[in-house]
């Protein structure tokens, strides 16, 4: 991922709770992607510092990037980072829920080389 912009959630602090507060980050990560001068803005989402993230906050914030019914997606170019094992879980299960996906990474620093292990959000089909 050449380029690609970093967008450090620890600086909203290092926990992350209401609805109101997703909507407030959101709109800085729209601005964001919004001055990157590509077709495709890329942009990694750093979790790394945030210890604690309610249901509301992920729910709003991931509403806002993956939005039901669209047929353009935002995630697009987007990779979430340094998720602690309990916000990756909420994720994961909202993003499943709205069938979406978003690339991750165990650490900013994979995420800037490229090596992004999973897409949180994935469902896994099994056979009957």
């Amino acid at each position: 991922m050449s380029e690609a912009k970093v967008f450090k959630l620890e600086r909203f602090g290092s926990s992350c709770a209401t609805r109101e507060k997703g909507r407030a980050v959101f709109s800085q990560l729209r601005k964001e992607l919004d001055s990157q001068r590509t077709m495709r803005p890329e942009m990694i989402v750093d979790w790394s510092g945030v210890n604690a993230a309610s249901p509301g906050f992920i729910d709003e914030f991931i509403g806002l990037l993956c939005p039901e019914g669209e047929i353009g997606f935002r995630e697009d170019g987007v990779i979430f980072a340094g998720c602690n094992g309990y916000i990756a879980g909420q994720i994961h299960a909202i993003l499943a829920r709205r069938g979406r996906e978003v690339r991750c990474a165990n650490t900013r620093d994979d995420a800037v080389a490229g090596r992004v292990f999973a897409s949180l959000g994935k469902r896994i089909m099994r056979a009957g």
